[in-house]
């Protein structure tokens, strides 16, 4: 469902990514991490279009991305849900409307039919119908990030993207939001990725794990591989969060 292939990306003069490949197939869910500002963020926005690579490929769905038309790019857009880092929720519309939101973009579907889907997306994340008629302003910070997962499952998307999901929440709420994560796989059987640092997080979701580090993929593999792994930087990265989480 998702394929790059040797990408390479450079803001001016910093090289963000060198050689970055990898692939997610249908049903898994791609956990990549690593520290900060080495380009995680970066690899969604290619994958979505926003980004285009200086060298490689980005195919997402069969399109690749780099050469696609604005027309196929939406194409393919439509079949990608987007959960952003801060929920990302349009502050002047209700909790409703923004989970309508792209439904009522593609015009095929009525108001009955939208609210319809917009209530059998929030039950989903364990939110009541009560809930559609809030503004975001109203919503503590787990209810945005449900809410965010529901606007993103709106149209049945089959690609899922998740920018650090469980930042800036408490463990019993990081907890929920990880569980849904995993439920949307099992339920959808979408193609996700998940971009994080955090170490529980990633081990919560994941079906494999990528590290990014200096540009490149420097592991790509199953947790246990991955927790064996004997790439320093993988061990450090390790090493650092297992002793942040030790009592």
């Amino acid at each position: 469902m998702v394929e790059l292939r040797d990408v390479r990306l450079a803001f001016g003069e910093k090289e963000i990514l060198k050689s970055v490949t990898f692939l997610v197939e249908r049903g898994e869910t791609l956990v990549v991490m690593g520290g900060s500002g080495v380009g995680k963020s970066t690899v969604l926005r290619l994958v979505l279009g926003i980004l285009k690579p200086d060298a490689g490929s980005v195919v997402v769905a069969g399109v690749d991305m780099a050469a696609a038309t604005p027309e196929e790019a939406k194409t393919v857009r439509d079949r990608i849900g987007m959960v952003f880092q801060a929920g990302a929720l349009f502050d002047s519309l209700t909790v409703g409307e923004n989970v309508g939101f792209r439904l009522r973009e593609r015009g095929e579907l009525s108001d009955e039919e939208i609210a319809e889907e917009v209530a059998e997306k929030l039950s989903f994340v364990d939110l009541g119908p009560e809930v559609a008629d809030l503004m975001p302003a109203e919503l503590s910070g787990g209810m945005r990030k449900r809410v965010a997962i529901a606007r993103a499952m709106a149209g049945a998307p089959d690609i899922l993207l998740f920018d650090e999901p469980t930042t800036g929440l408490d463990p019993i709420t990081s907890e929920t939001i990880n569980g849904m994560i995993v439920k949307l796989r099992r339920v959808r059987e979408a193609a996700s990725m998940v971009v994080t640092h955090d170490l529980d997080a990633a081990f919560a979701v994941g079906t494999r794990f990528a590290m990014l580090h200096e540009g490149r993929i420097v592991f790509d593999g199953t947790r246990r591989d991955f927790l064996a792994s004997e790439h320093p930087y993988v061990r450090q990265f390790v090493h650092l969060r297992q002793s942040t989480m030790a009592p």
